[in-house]
Order: structure tokens, then sequence, then C-alpha cells
């Protein structure tokens, strides 16, 4: 399977973050390639995007608060989604994508 969870929501906050500043400071200024022409305010906004990532992924995958039920052994079953994409957990695809777009942008000079 390609995620488990709600893996893939990592990757949209990210997005949405990057995607809505870059739309922000696009309005604000006027300028069309406003990451293309600021790539160090570009890096400080996947920075903050890949933190807002981990802390999220970092949430979705905490230990369970209460336990749920005991099997017939007198064991306690604790239900425990992880929340994965591509066998990775989420908490580390915000630093991945922030490492990979801030390459992309930064190749681009």
């Amino acid at each position: 399977m390609l995620y488990t969870g709600w893996g893939p929501i990592v990757v949209v906050v990210f997005l949405l973050i990057a995607f809505g500043s870059q739309s922000v400071f696009m309005h604000l200024t006027g300028e069309r390639r406003f990451f293309v022409n600021h790539p160090l305010l570009a890096v400080l906004i996947f920075a903050f995007a890949g933190t807002v990532g981990w802390f999220l992924g970092r949430f979705m995958n905490r230990k369970p608060l209460e336990v749920v039920e005991m099997d017939q052994h007198g064991r306690k079953l604790v239900s425990k989604a992880r929340h994965t994409i591509w066998f990775i957990p989420a908490e580390y695809w915000g630093p991945i994508l922030f490492l990979v777009v801030t390459f992309i942008v930064l190749i681009k000079d």
C-alpha cells in the first residue's frame, strides 16, 4: 500500500503552506514568480512548512491516551494507527519535503 492512516495529510499541509504563501506574496507584491526571485524567503517558508509537517506527523503518531479493550488473556490491546507514506512515518515527510523543494528552488539559480 502506498500509504497508511492519514499520512498524506502532511504533504497536503506542506503544499498548502508553500503555495498559499506564494499566492499571498504574489498578491501583495505583484511579482508573478516570487519564490524564484526571492529564494531565501522561499527556503524560510519551506522550513516553516517542514516544521509544521514534522509536528503534525509527531502528533498523529503519538502514543494513544487510553487503552481501548482487553483480550481474553488479560493483555491490553492498544489501537494505534500508523500514519506513513511509502513505509516512512508521517513526521519524517516534513523534513524530506523541505530538503527536496529547497534543492529544487536553489538549483534553479
